[in-house]
């Protein structure tokens, strides 16, 4: 007596404890996987956010600096 597809998809078998474990097992690595995956991509996102942030302040200061050396050059040429 063989059992048709149909017949099996009505009846599913039960699963072995070691089948269960394995499933867990393999759950639990995918979700290990993916919350690595998540810290990786958060860590990134914020070494980025942090280098942008510091980029913005030299570069403001920067700015500053040559802002105040071009005032000081106007002022010793006004000075002459």
């Amino acid at each position: 007596y063989s059992v048709t597809p149909a017949e099996f998809r009505g009846h599913p078998r039960e699963q072995s404890s070691d089948e269960a474990d394995l499933r867990l097992s393999i759950i639990r690595l995918v979700v290990q996987m993916l919350l690595r995956r998540f810290g990786a991509l958060l860590t990134s996102v914020f070494m980025m956010c942090t280098v942008g942030s510091l980029v913005a302040f030299a570069l403001k200061e920067v700015q500053l600096r040559i802002w105040k050396l071009t005032l000081e050059l106007q002022e010793h040429v006004r000075q002459r």
